[in-house]
């Protein structure tokens, strides 16, 4: 499940319609998932209070997991942009394209080492 919604994905991406809804949704989840793992050690950190997000997870009241949604829409803007059916647009390095997009990595990073934030 996609820790962002339609709405939140859509206006990212500045897409009017929903005719797109099923293909950046699938993109979201897979962003998701790619943040996710990448925040990996941080969630598995022992807490008092375990880490549970979901749908109703209020960003006000949690900014890590503001943090990880801007993660998530970051790095969904990227897998819908270079998803491969984008001729004519400009195409990262063949090797850099399934990397996390550079401003994700500048999100992680203060999640992963919050001495950097």
């Amino acid at each position: 499940m996609a820790l962002i919604t339609w709405d939140m994905a859509r206006l990212e991406l500045g897409l009017s319609g929903d005719d797109q809804q099923d293909l950046v949704m699938r993109k979201a989840e897979q962003a998701t998932a790619i943040v996710l793992n990448r925040i990996a050690g941080y969630m598995a950190r022992p807490r008092v209070n375990p880490l549970v997000w979901d749908e109703t997870t209020d960003p006000a009241t949690d900014p890590v997991f503001a943090m990880v949604q801007a993660a998530i829409l970051a790095q969904t803007c990227a897998l819908y942009r270079f998803r491969g059916d984008d001729e004519g647009r400009e195409k990262p390095d063949p090797i850099l394209r399934y990397d996390l997009d550079p401003i994700v990595v500048r999100i992680v990073a203060q999640i992963e080492d919050p001495t950097c934030a």
